[in-house]
């Protein structure tokens, strides 16, 4: 081969490589932008799926703090029940001990011996008022 057949043939080559490498790089370049956009995507649509998690969670416990604030004041209400079944029996149980009160009375004197007895019997009526529910009760 001549020198300018040759010289000729590897501008030519080398022209051929510019092609190449700019179709290479033009398709590289299109090829990433395609990936970038599939990945934002991809992205956004995790991002939502984050999101409707962080939610479905936040329901989760919302509603399992809403059971246990039920029960808590439900528990209570039995509590105060019970705690004024018993104030009641408690006052009941005074109030029946007072009413049969025994009195004896020895008198000793110079003149003779004086014995009187007594016995005191009350009855009462109470009015029993009975509430329900916690008062003040706040819910989060």
């Amino acid at each position: 081969m001549a020198p300018e057949e040759y010289e000729r043939y590897r501008q030519r080559v080398e022209e051929l490589a510019r092609q190449h490498e700019a179709e290479a790089s033009a398709k590289a370049s299109q090829y990433r932008q395609q990936v970038e956009q599939d990945a934002e995507l991809i992205r956004k649509t995790l991002e939502r799926q984050h999101i409707r998690d962080i939610e479905f969670r936040k329901d989760m416990v919302e509603s399992a703090v809403d059971r246990q604030q039920h029960e808590i004041q439900l528990e209570a209400e039995y509590a105060m029940r019970a705690l004024e079944k018993e104030r009641e029996a408690a006052r009941n149980a005074l109030d029946q001990a007072k009413m049969q009160t025994n009195i004896d009375v020895n008198i000793d004197t110079a003149i003779g011996t004086t014995v009187s007895r007594g016995s005191v019997n009350t009855t009462t009526e109470h009015q029993v008022r009975e509430t329900t529910g916690v008062p003040n009760a706040t819910r989060l």
